[in-house]
C-alpha cells in the first residue's frame, strides 16, 4: 500500500485505484530502464505481463517507501506530451544498489551526487525537479506538510501550484 500522506494526495488528483497504477508505474519504468529493483525480495516465480522480468528477479514491489514529490504537464504545441508525477525513495529500499544495463534506452546509468545531477544540461522540468528534491533533502523530506508542486503551462507562461 501507498503512504497515507502519499495516497491522500495523488486521491486528490485521481481515483485510488489510478494512484495506486501511477505509483506501480514509476516502480516498473525505473526497473526497466535501470534494473534497480525498489520493493522487497520474494520467491521468484514466472509470471506473463509487464512485471514478468521483476518477478523473476525475485521481487515484489514496495509501494510504502514512496514519496510523491511533484507533478507536471508537458506545454501545449509539443509533439509528445504528457501528465508526469516524480517519485523519491530511499536507496535503502533497493534489493541491490547498482544499476544494470536495464532496457538499454539509457545510454549510461550511474550515481551522481545531487549537485554533480543538477550541473549537467537538463530539460528545465527535469532540473526544476531536482531543486525540489535538493530543497526535500535539506528539510524532513517525508513531511506531508510539505506543498506538493505542480508545474504547467497557462497562457504561454509556467506556472507552479504548491498543493496541500
Amino acid at each position: 500500500a501507498l503512504a497515507p500522506d502519499v495516497a491522500r494526495r495523488l486521491e486528490a488528483e485521481v481515483p485510488a485505484r489510478r494512484a495506486r497504477a501511477l505509483a506501480l508505474t514509476a516502480i516498473r519504468e525505473t526497473f526497466e530502464e535501470t534494473g534497480l529493483i525498489l520493493g522487497r525480495a520474494a520467491p521468484s516465480t514466472s509470471v506473463a505481463g509487464p512485471w514478468r522480468e521483476y518477478r523473476q528477479a525475485g521481487a515484489l514491489p514496495d509501494l510504502s517507501v514512496l514519496s510523491y514529490i511533484a507533478r507536471a504537464v508537458t506545454p501545449p504545441g509539443r509533439p509528445r506530451r504528457f501528465d508526469a508525477r516524480f517519485f523519491l525513495a530511499p536507496a535503502e529500499a533497493l534489493l541491490t544498489p547498482e544499476p544494470t544495463a536495464g532496457s538499454g534506452e539509457l545510454d549510461e546509468i550511474a550515481w551522481l551526487p545531487l549537485e554533480d545531477a543538477r550541473a549537467l544540461d537538463l530539460p528545465a522540468i527535469t532540473r526544476f525537479v531536482l531543486g525540489e528534491l535538493a530543497e526535500r533533502l535539506g528539510q524532513d523530506r517525508t513531511s506531508p506538510n510539505r506543498p506538493l508542486p505542480f508545474v504547467r503551462m497557462v497562457r504561454g507562461r509556467h506556472i507552479v501550484d504548491h498543493r496541500d
